[in-house]
C-alpha cells in the first residue's frame, strides 16, 4: 500500500511538472520597443463607413518598399489602409519610433490563386508608394533559404500580435503588442506548423502575424499566422518557403537568409 501511495505521489508530481512546462512555453509577454521592428499593424477604412478605422491584421516588412500579409486580411471592402510602423502601443500616436502611413487599396496585390473559401494561396503583398527609412524601430525581416531547410525544421519560434481571442473565438484588440516565445515547432517539409503552447491561438495572433526565429543574429520569418477556417491547428500557417518565387518576382530587394 505504501509503495502504491509513493508511486501515486511521484506520478502526480510528474504531471504537475509537465503542466508547468507547458504553461511556461505558452506564456504571453508584453513586447518592448525595437523588439519586433519588422512587424506592422494595419487598420482599414471600410467603404460602408470610412469615417473610422477598423483594426484588421498584422504584416511583415520584407524590404524598404514592401510588406507581406495574408490575402484574407484584405478581403474586406475598403479603399484606404493605415499602417503602423515601429509600434508597440497602437493607441499612442506619439510613441517614440512609431509612424503611421495611409496607403490606398491599389497598392495591395493579392495572390492570383487565392481562394477565400479554402484559404489556399493566402498571401498578399503591399507595395508601398514610398521607401521606408530603417532605424532601430523599423527594419525588414529576412526570409528563409529554400536550399537549407535544416536550419528551420524543428526549431522553436516566436509569434506576436495585438489581438486577443477568447474561447468563443471573439476577437478584441490590445493596445500593446504581446508575444509568445518558444511556442511553435515548424516543419517546412510538410508545410505545416505545430502549435506547442496549449492555448497559443487563444492567447494572441493577428491575421498575418509573422512566425520568426533568430538565425546568425538576424530575424528570419519562416511564415505567418492565418486565421484558417479549417479545424486543424496545422492549417493556421502560411509557409514563406512555398511562396519565395512569387515574392521575389514582386520584390527585388527582399533578403534571403
Amino acid at each position: 500500500m505504501a509503495k502504491q501511495y509513493n508511486w501515486l505521489l511521484i506520478s502526480l508530481a510528474a504531471l504537475l511538472l509537465l503542466v508547468n512546462i507547458e504553461a511556461e512555453k505558452s506564456e504571453e509577454k508584453l513586447a518592448i520597443p525595437t523588439q519586433f521592428p519588422y512587424q506592422v499593424f494595419i487598420d482599414v477604412a471600410l467603404k460602408s463607413d470610412n469615417s473610422k478605422w477598423v483594426p484588421k491584421c498584422s504584416g511583415t516588412i520584407i524590404s524598404k518598399s514592401a510588406i507581406v500579409t495574408t490575402a484574407s486580411c484584405l478581403d474586406t471592402e475598403f479603399d484606404l489602409a493605415q499602417i503602423y510602423f515601429g509600434a508597440v502601443n497602437i493607441s499612442n500616436a506619439f510613441e517614440i519610433g512609431q509612424t503611421r502611413w495611409e496607403v490606398e487599396r491599389k497598392y495591395f496585390e493579392v495572390h492570383e490563386g487565392y481562394n477565400p473559401v479554402t484559404l489556399s494561396n493566402n498571401i498578399a503583398i503591399i507595395k508601398l508608394p514610398f521607401e521606408l527609412e530603417f532605424n532601430e524601430y523599423v527594419q525588414a525581416v529576412s526570409l528563409p533559404n529554400k536550399s537549407d531547410l535544416s536550419h528551420y525544421v524543428g526549431q522553436q519560434m516566436i509569434i506576436a500580435g495585438w489581438h486577443q481571442i477568447d474561447n468563443q473565438q471573439k476577437s478584441a484588440v490590445w493596445k500593446v503588442l504581446k508575444f509568445v516565445a518558444k511556442v511553435v515547432v515548424v516543419d517546412l517539409i510538410v508545410e505545416a506548423v505545430k502549435w506547442v503552447g496549449n492555448k497559443v491561438i487563444e492567447l494572441l495572433a493577428d491575421e498575418g502575424s509573422p512566425v520568426t526565429m533568430r538565425k546568425d543574429n538576424v530575424n528570419v520569418a519562416v511564415g505567418m499566422y492565418s486565421n484558417s477556417k479549417a479545424k486543424s491547428k496545422l492549417s493556421h500557417f502560411v509557409n514563406f518557403i512555398k511562396f519565395l518565387s512569387w515574392i521575389k518576382k514582386r520584390v527585388s530587394d527582399v533578403h534571403i537568409q
